[in-house]
């Protein structure tokens, strides 16, 4: 058995974030143990294949479109005694039809992986994210935002789940987000598609 490395959870995010532009939850089950625990959220939680097929079926596939997905590496906290890693991504989809509502988060998750038949595999995923505005979306959705956070009901104890912060380009926190997005414009509309870091993934028409 090869040894558990950074490479090994890289190729993993990096296996997730094309099933999740591909909409291909096959591809995803093959980096999960069948007994694997997906956290979505604190509260919400699946347990098995059947459970995170469901899941991924009835949330992303035909439900989010357009996906641009970066693996933030340089970030990672890996824990090779315990066979784990803390990793963070960055990623922007629409949600519901092609083109409609635009999604940007930054997701940080913890990953476990346990050695099957000889390779490493996720046991444990669990998903912490906030959405995030860049400066020229300020304002596009206050109305939206002020409905979520105004629910004294709905903001308590959930510490600052899906919380919006405005991030302006260039700024260390969003690694330039915005500079990386306008590279390679232009240069054709492959379904995956990959400049600066960024893969792309286009909704078929």
């Amino acid at each position: 058995m090869s040894d558990f490395t950074h490479d090994v959870v890289i190729d993993a995010v990096e296996k997730y974030g094309q099933a999740w532009g591909e909409q291909n939850v096959d591809m995803l089950l093959d980096i999960v143990t069948d007994d694997a625990m997906y956290l979505e959220k604190p509260s919400r939680y699946y347990e098995g294949h059947q459970a995170i097929r469901e899941y991924w079926t009835n949330t992303i596939v035909n439900k989010q479109f357009n996906l641009e997905f970066r693996q933030i590496t340089e970030e990672m906290v890996f824990d090779k005694e315990n066979l784990s890693a803390v990793v963070k991504w960055e990623a922007s989809f629409d949600r519901g039809e092609p083109g409609s509502r635009r999604m940007h988060g930054l997701w940080c998750v913890i990953c476990r992986f346990t050695e099957v038949n000889g390779e490493y595999k996720i046991c444990w995923l669990e998903e912490y994210w906030q959405s995030i505005k860049t400066e020229g979306q300020k304002g596009g959705n206050n109305n939206n935002n002020k409905g979520k956070q105004g629910s004294k009901g709905n903001s308590k104890g959930r510490n600052n789940w899906n919380k919006t912060q405005v991030i302006k380009p260039g700024l260390k926190a969003n690694n330039n987000w915005n500079q990386q997005k306008q590279k390679g414009k232009g240069k054709g509309n492959n379904n995956n598609q990959q400049q600066g870091g960024v893969k792309r993934w286009t909704a078929k028409k």
